[in-house]
């Protein structure tokens, strides 16, 4: 039977209280203290009073910083402090003067209202000696959370030595605060101190045991016991302490705390019982992190103490194994084996790339329970690196100035490449970058050290866009005025210009803004009615391309292409929710878009959308459709001289009966000496393809 020293537990004090009274703080107290404010309001609406004070009772004063009273909404008398002041937006309710020691707190919210809706909100006070007559002297005193008890109804005892309070919450109506006092210091006992261990895998010596009483400042008496017997005694002159939990495993240990303070009845004693287990043997490890392997990687488990030492006698019993998920045939199992620790373990030559390689097991040691299984599998990769990724593909045409990002691949330590066959640079960064000026090759692989190989070439190619003059690069700058800038803002401009070799005008009614993300003007379209781009006056040509930048991959726009000039009425609903207008395509990001932000529209090649020939349209406008679409640049490019002779040439031809031969450009070309190629035939008003090998 275990022998325990068993304390007596002390009760509350048999001292008889001087009670000095209880204090009703409502609203008719105020009135009755200030009749000159004016009560006449309801809740929010009701007249503020600035700094005043009431007496009560037991001969306190509270001072009101910030404050209405009157009659709420549903008949009930209230009061709240309000928070609407700058700088300092909340009011607050403090002790001017004690009343004595505060011995409880009761506050209850307006009675219908809280019947009505049922709402009663938590309340923050602050107890302390000293008296805080500001919100920044909160600091000295304890705060106190006071929530409902289901009927709107709040009660706080005190459970140390205090003298003011300091209520700080805000916009909440108040039916009562009823503070009690008394003339002598309240005799309070210690609170009960709590016993915790969090071993989570079963208590072992040396485990941290937790001691604690809720009660400031106090004093914790602990005895602990092994079996029964009186082990050790200790005082700790704190409210908190951690000790370890002495012993063998096998054996019982025991706790009884109590806790006392100068002023206070002792607590009631605490006793927690920890059967004690060998430590658990941690589970076998490799150092660092291991994600990945590839055939004849080694790796080296261990079984270590907290200090990082290897556990002297450990052993594990393991096997290894191999998965495929795609293909199962390939899956195995290794022999079930015992070895010594640190094990180490090779990966087999045969594993396949793209399987995952295994181990698990459990390791054992005397004066210790088994560890947890070790289960670890690892995706085998090759030795084979990837190839560098590109983030333009390849083909492209872009900007002069555009830079290409080469991008690294995994486990690569660097990436080199070779620009038109010049001379070899090497980035070890995770990405290299090319600034694209003029029509190149570039060739990229990457390499890393043994064992992986280095990767497969990569080549790519692009071409800079050039644009003839017959081509209309605009910007948004191009619709400013003169004295007009960004800044960071939107601007609203119906301006337009006309360049003077195509004989086109472009108009913009919108917003111009400065994307400063990627540092870039653009023609903000919304979807407003009058947010377009468009062409008025007379192009001396027809368009034979056509496209659109957007710095973001998001937005969209419709772009609409016509043989007459377009104004601000020519959008309508129907051009905007159908899907059949004639001459209509989507561009942007939107999954639904026919063309994508900065690809070619080419007319051309296109000849019919939705019914309308775009081989002869010399107009069109652009609108917004989905989410806002930010325009950087339009490219507008026009059939020259000799591309709009040579359609008007087979035109006339096709109508007078003469024969001609025309390349598929349109272009009239001489019959007797043709290279090798596809040709058009014109005769008597019919046409036919024909091939010159």
């Amino acid at each position: 039977m275990n022998k325990f020293f068993t304390l007596a537990v002390l009760g509350l004090s048999s001292l008889t209280l001087s009670a000095a009274g209880t204090d009703q703080l409502t609203t008719a107290l105020i009135k009755a203290q200030h009749p000159e404010f004016d009560y006449s309001g309801k809740s929010d609406s009701a007249p503020e009073f600035e700094d005043f004070t009431i007496v009560g009772e037991s001969g306190a004063e509270y001072m009101f910083h910030q404050a209405v009273a009157g009659t709420n909404q549903y008949g009930d008398e209230f009061w709240a402090i309000t928070w609407n002041h700058y700088p300092d937006p909340a009011g607050y309710m403090t002790s001017a003067k004690s009343g004595g020691y505060i011995t409880k707190i009761e506050l209850s919210v307006p009675e219908k209202g809280f019947s009505a809706t049922g709402y009663a909100p938590e309340f923050e006070f602050y107890v302390s000696e000293e008296p805080m007559p500001a919100r920044t002297d909160t600091g000295k005193g304890k705060s106190i959370t006071l929530t409902h008890g289901g009927n709107g109804k709040y009660i706080w005892n005190a459970d140390g030595h205090y003298k003011y309070l300091f209520l700080s919450t805000a916009q909440r109506e108040v039916g009562s605060i009823a503070v009690s006092y008394s003339d002598n210091a309240p005799q309070l006992q210690v609170k009960t101190p709590e016993i915790s261990c969090y071993a989570w895998d079963g208590y072992v010596p040396g485990s941290d045991v937790n001691i604690s009483t809720e009660t400031p400042d106090a004093t914790l008496h602990i005895t602990s016991y092994i079996d029964g017997e009186e082990y050790e005694t200790a005082t700790v002159e704190q409210s908190y302490t951690t000790v370890q939990l002495p012993g063998k495993p096998g054996e019982e240990v025991t706790y009884v705390v109590y806790a006392t303070k100068d002023g206070f009845t002792d607590s009631g004693e605490a006793m927690e019982t920890f059967d004690l287990v060998e430590p658990r043997l941690s589970t076998p490890s490799i150092d660092g992190y291991v994600g990945e392997v590839y055939p004849s990687y080694v790796l080296v488990y261990r079984c270590t103490d907290n200090s990082g030492n290897d556990i002297e006698g450990a052993t594990i019993k393991y096997n290894t194994f191999y998965i495929n998920w795609d293909n199962t045939e390939l899956n195995w199992t290794g022999e079930t084996m015992t070895a010594t620790l640190p094990l180490t373990v090779t990966v087999p030559e045969n594993v396949t790339p793209g399987g995952y390689f295994g181990i698990e097991g459990v390791a054992s040691a005397e004066g210790y329970r088994d560890s947890n299984e070790l289960y670890c599998s690892y995706q085998v990769i090759s030795t084979n690196l990837d190839v560098p990724t590109v983030s333009i593909p390849s083909g492209s045409e872009v900007k002069a100035g555009e830079r290409l990002q080469i991008i690294r691949p995994a486990r690569a330590t660097a990436i080199h490449y070779v620009v038109n066959d010049g001379e070899e640079v090497t980035v070890e960064e995770y990405s290299a970058y090319i600034t694209l000026e003029e029509d190149c090759t570039i060739r990229t692989w990457a390499t890393a050290e043994a064992p992986f190989a280095d990767s497969e070439v990569l080549t790519v190619s692009y071409t800079i866009e050039k644009f003839g003059e017959w081509a209309d690069v605009i910007y948004p700058s191009d619709f400013k005025e003169f004295d007009s800038d960004c800044n960071g803002n939107f601007h609203h401009t119906d301006l337009s210009f006309t360049r003077e070799f195509t004989g086109a005008t472009y108009n913009y009614q919108g917003r111009l803004w400065h994307n400063s993300m990627y540092d870039t003007d653009v023609c903000y379209i919304t979807n407003k009615n009058d947010n377009f781009i468009y062409t008025s006056g007379t192009p001396k040509s027809y368009i034979k391309r056509f496209k659109i930048d957007c710095p973001i991959e998001y937005g969209a726009c419709y772009i609409l292409f016509g043989s007459e000039p377009f104004g601000l009425s020519s959008v309508t609903d129907q051009m905007t929710q159908w899907d059949d207008v004639p001459g209509r395509i989507r561009v942007g990001g939107d999954n639904n878009a026919e063309y994508g932000w900065g690809e070619w529209i080419n007319l051309a090649a296109l000849k019919d959308v939705k019914g309308l020939d775009v081989t002869r349209v010399q107009h069109f406008i652009l609108y917004r459709y989905g989410q806002n679409a930010q325009i950087s640049r339009v490219c507008v490019e026009y059939l020259n001289e000799e591309e709009v002779t040579g359609i008007e040439d087979v035109v006339s031809d096709a109508e007078n009966g003469v024969v001609g031969v025309y390349n598929l450009s349109g272009i009239r070309v001489d019959g007797e000496n043709l290279a090798p190629g596809i040709y058009i035939r014109k005769t008597n008003g019919k046409s036919e393809k024909f091939i010159v090998r």
